[in-house]
């Protein structure tokens, strides 16, 4: 891309037939603001921990090639390279700024450096090689996708035979309860009896409660997609639906971070990232009875349902023999 774009994402290659085209459905977030996603986003750990619980003992081999989906600045790319020091890891992502941004990275480790391809490309008109890859990661890409199906489609086709695809998605059902519970705060907090949640925390919940509705369902026809970064929560019937056409493989959902306090723990991660708050200082955000809400609404959920109602799942297809 260095010749075509400039000097600053020399090192980047794309399909030719890409050359030029429009970048539908990723907004400025992830182009002109890459920088403001990396440094607010990046979360390297957290993604190892989620990938190494991912494959360890579940890979029918040691990968050779690894094709990472929506790479980003290096989120699952970095973990990938220490996890599987023998693979070649293939770096795929619309945004060139991103991946400018992990080429740079990478460029004080000569050795990772070198096994790793920096691809701009979009994951839903990829044409990747039949059989190619041991192993595909999507870390939280699915759901900024116009069409994820189709991106699901063309991952698997690109596995060999034994291999692996991995996805980490955010789920329907889990939302739902959130969106209830944050709705019975806001009820609660307009009786005027209680003490009173800041305008911040309403904002917050508010803004909350909107994205799950607009994101819910599997209709994504409304120009407004276009313009949104997050578009999709899933669903175990929108997985089922991609796989089964296509036979030979199989599909594994389990929720991510099952816990008997996990609406309660994802709020907190919400106001955290939403409030810009520290680890101590998200406590304070809600006030007590508030908390109590989602506590009384995780007590009433039993563990075992709580599998069936994940707030973020990893989808794991596994192309058989």
């Amino acid at each position: 891309m260095g010749s075509v774009s400039g000097p600053e994402f020399s090192g980047i290659l794309m399909p030719a037939e890409d050359v030029g085209a429009a970048k539908i459905g990723i907004t400025k977030q992830f182009l002109q603001e890459a920088w403001v996603y990396h440094e607010r986003y990046s979360a390297t750990p957290y993604f190892r921990w989620l990938i190494e619980q991912a494959t360890k003992g579940r890979l029918a081999r040691e990968p050779s090639i690894v094709l990472d989906i929506g790479s980003g600045s290096g989120n699952s790319v970095l973990p990938l390279l220490d996890l599987f020091p023998k693979a070649r890891v293939v770096a795929t992502d619309l945004s060139e700024n991103l991946l400018a941004i992990l080429r740079d990275h990478l460029g004080a480790d000569s050795e990772k450096r070198s096994r790793v391809s920096l691809v701009c490309l979009d994951a839903t008109s990829a044409d990747y090689v039949e059989g190619a890859v041991d192993l595909v990661v999507g870390a939280a890409v699915l759901h900024h996708l116009l069409d994820p199906a189709e991106c699901v489609r063309r991952a698997c086709h690109a596995l060999s035979p034994n291999g692996t695809a991995i996805f980490f998605e955010p789920f329907e059902a889990g939302n739902a309860i959130l969106r209830l519970a944050y709705e019975r705060i806001l009820a609660r907090n307009a009786d005027g009896s209680i003490v009173p949640l800041s305008g911040a925390a309403t904002h917050t919940l508010r803004a909350l409660i909107q994205d799950y509705v607009v994101r819910a369902g599997s209709d994504k026809s409304a120009p407004i997609f276009r313009d949104l970064d997050d578009k999709w929560l899933f669903t175990h019937a929108f997985f089922k639906g991609v796989i089964a056409p296509l036979g030979g493989y199989d599909l594994e959902i389990e929720p991510i971070n099952l816990s008997d306090d996990c609406f309660t723990r994802q709020t907190l991660t919400n106001l955290r990232l939403s409030l810009g708050l520290s680890e101590e200082a998200v406590m304070r955000a809600l006030p007590e009875w508030a908390w109590n809400i989602l506590r009384e609404t995780d007590a009433a959920i039993s563990d075992e349902l709580k599998k069936d109602l994940p707030i973020e799942a990893r989808i794991t297809i596994s192309r058989t023999a």
